[in-house]
């Protein structure tokens, strides 16, 4: 027969099991999408929509948002487009703190220090988003422009790439070539970021779980 002392290990050891399964399934609970290398939370993607709704309200009015995401599709549409950025500024962290270039607490300091943090706390407020996320916010814009800004300084072109460019695009410009080589070189360098980030995008084996999208729904009244 068993001992008493064996019994409770066998308890035990049931229950840390059964408390680490729940805890898997609650936090799979929370993953809208994931791939070999991320995990993207619900909580992530609420966050950045309301700051997309924040932000057209600011620059176009209510009728501008109602008018992205007033059918389910171009719910669907949006908080696909959320999911896509946030995995991208993920990959982008990834890369500058794997070549220690990544934004260190004091920089996201001092460029918060530059902001109105009374009215910024009331926006939040107003939009429900959390405080914490504001600083988030920061840390992935600022790794956002560093990984572009390293690319773009690593697109290196000829002055032929450059003009083939601007003859086949002429409908573009409306100036010489000579005048506007310089904006033409920033196009091109433009066109090969979208482009990398694409390719960034189609190598992470992404599983998106769509069922989840309703319940962000609610975000977007």
């Amino acid at each position: 027969m068993a001992s008493k002392k064996n019994i409770k290990l066998v308890l035990l050891v049931f229950i840390l099991l059964s408390s680490v399964a729940i805890y898997l399934v609650n936090a799979d609970k929370n993953i809208i999408a994931k791939t070999d290398n991320y995990k993207i939370y619900l909580q992530e993607v609420s966050d950045y929509i309301r700051v997309s709704k924040m932000q057209y309200d600011a620059l176009f009015g209510r009728e501008e948002w109602d008018e992205i995401s007033n059918t389910d599709r171009k719910k669907d549409k949006l908080i696909s487009n959320v999911v896509d950025n946030i995995l991208l500024t993920k990959i982008h962290t990834t890369s500058n703190e794997r070549d220690n270039v990544a934004p260190g607490e004091d920089k996201i300091d001092k460029f918060i220090g530059t902001e109105d943090v009374k009215e910024t706390k009331e926006l939040l407020k107003k939009y429900e988003i959390p405080d914490n996320f504001f600083r988030t916010y920061i840390r992935d814009n600022i790794n956002d422009s560093i990984y572009k800004e390293r690319y773009m300084n690593k697109t290196n072109l000829s002055d032929q790439e450059i003009k083939n460019y601007y003859l086949k695009h002429k409908e573009k410009y409306s100036e010489k070539f000579e005048n506007i080589k310089d904006t033409v070189r920033q196009d091109i360098k433009e066109e090969y970021y979208r482009k990398h980030e694409d390719t960034l995008l189609k190598k992470e084996r992404k599983k998106i779980y769509n069922e989840k999208y309703r319940l962000l729904y609610r975000i977007f009244k």
